[in-house]
């Protein structure tokens, strides 16, 4: 079977994988679509923080089980998607169902192998989730990263009649402007340095976006919006974005923040300005189970229109070109699926 490479950072191969049968536990999963994040775009760089090599890279994929080992109750021919989070199994945040505290968390085809840039991927059936009759298809890729909006409306508790800015219209803040929405937001705003974004916002239903191709300035929001919303998520995470979504925010109020760190990278808040609003700064890191089955239940119901989102279809062979394309032409691309 043929597979992405990534023997070191900046080195990108096709490789030629010899097949073997599922061990005990285990199952062979055949990759129908994959999407590429930004993640393996820092992996592949050696910007990503949790980033290790050699790798067969991708953690968002949907797929067809072609074979089981023994022990696996999963059957042949189910879809499923993988939740490529590890953890060991048995501290206390894994009995707890936080994955994601546990000290030696992984993430397939970011620090663990192997990852779903691949014909197929053998995995252990404990990280699979069965997929419903409706997303059986190749933007079922997109349950990963919904799951991880669906995550970050957690920890900002979005309710109903909230008042919403997000600050970064890719992949993550247009699922995350959706979920909010289907949460009971009632008022979601977003801002994009790209002008192209306005587009796709529009045609999933949201009118009011800012695009901001300049250095952002700290009152630049506060001057479009005054103070006027009750929770800001920053997909972008730098200091002017933390700064600036923060004189945004009602007194009282919630600042979340989303992007994963890059390596070698810190990050300065302006803590006498969150000290006088009284706000509050949570994180949202990665997701648990229980959020893919919510991505999944929010998708099956038909809430998004997940083709807006999908701007470019790859095969396996041409995963280099996907990447040029990601890298190069961001004001054309939100999400590219590859298909193996």
């Amino acid at each position: 079977m043929k597979a992405v490479y990534l023997p070191a950072p900046q080195t990108l191969q096709l490789v030629e994988c010899p097949d073997r049968f599922p061990q005990q536990g285990e199952v062979v999963l055949r990759i129908v679509a994959a999407g590429i994040c930004a993640n393996d775009l820092a992996l592949l760089s050696g910007h990503n923080s949790i980033g290790a090599f050699p790798i067969v890279p991708g953690h968002e994929c949907i797929g067809v089980i072609e074979s089981v080992g023994e022990g696996v109750a999963l059957e042949v021919g189910t879809w499923v998607t993988v939740y490529p989070s590890v953890g060991c199994g048995h501290c206390t945040a894994c009995l707890e169902g936080r994955i994601n505290h546990c000290p030696t968390f992984r993430v397939l085809g970011i620090d663990q192998n192997p990852g779903c840039f691949a014909e197929k991927m053998w995995v252990s059936a404990s990280q699979l989730l069965p997929v419903p009759q409706g997303l059986r298809h190749a933007h079922g890729a997109l349950i990963e990263p919904t799951a991880v909006a669906v995550h970050v409306n957690k920890r900002g508790q979005t309710q109903a009649g909230s008042r919403v800015l997000i600050i970064g219209a890719g992949v993550i803040g247009l699922l995350t402007a959706l979920v909010a929405r289907a949460m009971g937001a009632a008022r979601v705003t977003l801002l994009d340095r790209l002008e192209t974004r306005r587009a796709v916002c529009l045609e999933l239903g949201f009118e009011e976006f800012l695009c901001l191709p300049d250095a952002l300035e700290p009152d630049t929001l506060a001057r479009a919006w005054g103070a006027e919303f009750d929770l800001v998520y920053d997909t972008v995470c730098t200091r002017e974005t933390v700064t600036a979504g923060m004189t945004t925010l009602l007194p009282g109020s919630t600042l979340v923040l989303v992007a994963t760190p890059k390596a070698r990278t810190t990050l300065e808040v302006d803590f006498p300005l969150l000290y006088r609003r009284e706000l509050s700064l949570v994180v949202s890191r990665n997701y648990l189970p229980q959020d893919f089955i919510d991505a999944m239940d929010l998708l099956e119901r038909g809430e998004f229109a997940l083709g807006a989102l999908v701007t470019g279809n790859y095969p396996l062979q041409r995963f280099a070109q996907a990447i040029y394309a990601l890298q190069n032409y961001p004001e054309q691309h939100i999400k590219i699926l590859i298909h193996p």
